[in-house]
C-alpha cells in the first residue's frame, strides 16, 4: 500500500469514528464583523447629511446596502448550521474511503495535509463570464471537534485574481475564505453532516464554477471596480473620485478639480478660463459682461470684465474725456451786405 493510501486510509477511520460521536450543540460565531461596520456606516451617513455631503451619503449608503445583503446571507448560513441533524445517517470508514478513491478521478490532485489536518482537493482553472479566476483549494478541516459533524472547510485561491473593488473576494461567491453557498447550502450541510466527502466536494466546486448573479460579494461586471465615467478604466473603492456635480465615477486621473474652489469634477462639468486655460466647475466662472465669455476671478478685472474688454472700456472713456467741450452759448453771425447798427 502506498504511503497516501495508508494517509487516506487513516483519515477515513478517523472521520468515520469522529461521526459516530454524540452531537454537541453549539453555537456559530455570529456576525459581529459586519454588524459594526453597519453600526460604523449609519453614523457616517447621519454626518455627511448633517453637513450636506450628498456624495459621501449616497456612497457610504450604497455600502450599507451591500453589507446588509452580505449580513442576511451570514445569517441564513448560521440558522442553517445550527438546525439539528436532519438525518441519522453516517458514512463507514470504507464508504468514505471509497469516496476519497472517487476524488482523485474527479478532481486534478487530492492531498491529506497532516500538518494543518486538512483534506485538500484542487479544482480546475475557473472562469465566469470571460473572467478569469484561476485555481482553488478547497480544505475540509478534519481536526476532532466536540461535533460529530465534519470540520469546517474554507476555499482559497491559488492564483489569485480578486476584485479591485474588493481583494479578500477571489471569487463572486468567496469572501475572506468563505463560500456563499447559496441554494446548495443545504445540500452541502447534509453532506457534512452524513459523512460524504466525495459529494460536499462536488457540490463546493459546482458552486465555484457557477455565478448567481442575484448575489454575488462583487458582481462579475464590476470585477476590476467601476467603470470611469470619462475614460472607462476600472476604478476601486478606493481610489475612485466623485463628481461633485453629476456624481460620476471617475479614477484619479481624469479627476479634475477646480483652479476656484478645489472641488472635484468629471471633465464634463468644468469648462476652461478663456484667459488662463485653467478649468474650473461652471459656478465658479463669470462671464465678461461685454465679449460674454467665461473667466475665473484671477482673470476678471475690478470691473468685472476680462483684461482686453477692461482696456478697450478704459481707452474709450479716455476718448471721451479728452474731447473739447461745446459752449452752450449761441453765435450770431453777420449777414453779407448788412452793416451793424449801433444801439
Amino acid at each position: 500500500m502506498q504511503p497516501s493510501s495508508r494517509a487516506e486510509l487513516r483519515l477515513a477511520l478517523q472521520l468515520a469514528a469522529q461521526l459516530q460521536q454524540s452531537p454537541v450543540p453549539h453555537v456559530p460565531a455570529l456576525p459581529q464583523v459586519l454588524w459594526n461596520r453597519l453600526v460604523q456606516l449609519q453614523r457616517q451617513i447621519e454626518a455627511a447629511n448633517q453637513r450636506g455631503w450628498r456624495v459621501a451619503a449616497t456612497c457610504c449608503l450604497a455600502e450599507l446596502r451591500q453589507t446588509l445583503e452580505t449580513l442576511l446571507l451570514e445569517l441564513a448560513r448560521l440558522q442553517t448550521a445550527a438546525r439539528p441533524p436532519s438525518s441519522p445517517y453516517r458514512a463507514t470508514a470504507r464508504q468514505i474511503l471509497s469516496d476519497l478513491e472517487a476524488l482523485r478521478d474527479e478532481f486534478p490532485d487530492v492531498e491529506v495535509d497532516r500538518l494543518d489536518q486538512e483534506l485538500v482537493v484542487w479544482t480546475e482553472s475557473i472562469e465566469l463570464d470571460e473572467v478569469y479566476l484561476g485555481p482553488f483549494e478547497i480544505r475540509l478541516s478534519y481536526a476532532t471537534t466536540a461535533s460529530s459533524e465534519l470540520g469546517d472547510y474554507r476555499v482559497v485561491a491559488l492564483d489569485p485574481q480578486p476584485a479591485v473593488s474588493d481583494h479578500e473576494v477571489v471569487h463572486p461567491h468567496v469572501r475572506h475564505g468563505s463560500l456563499c453557498e447559496g441554494d446548495a447550502q443545504s445540500a452541502i450541510r447534509s453532506a457534512l453532516e452524513q459523512g460524504r466527502v466525495f459529494d460536499f466536494f462536488t457540490l463546493v466546486a459546482h458552486v465555484l464554477r457557477t455565478y448567481n448573479a442575484g448575489s454575488p460579494y462583487v458582481a462579475l461586471s464590476e470585477w476590476f471596480g467601476t467603470p470611469c465615467a470619462d475614460c472607462a478604466a476600472g476604478v476601486s473603492d478606493d481610489e475612485r473620485w466623485l463628481c461633485e456635480n453629476c456624481s460620476s465615477c471617475l479614477c484619479g486621473d481624469c479627476t479634475v478639480r477646480c483652479a476656484e474652489c478645489d472641488d472635484s469634477h468629471c471633465h464634463e462639468c468644468t469648462t476652461s478660463c478663456t484667459d488662463c486655460d485653467d478649468r474650473c466647475c461652471r459656478s465658479c466662472l463669470k462671464p465678461c459682461p461685454d465679449c460674454q465669455q467665461l473667466f475665473c476671478s484671477g482673470c476678471l478685472q475690478e470691473d468685472e470684465r476680462c483684461h482686453d474688454c477692461h482696456e478697450a472700456h478704459e481707452a474709450t472713456e479716455e476718448i471721451e474725456d479728452e474731447s473739447p467741450e461745446t459752449s452752450d452759448t449761441p453765435v450770431h453771425t453777420d449777414r453779407v451786405g448788412e452793416a451793424a447798427i449801433p444801439a
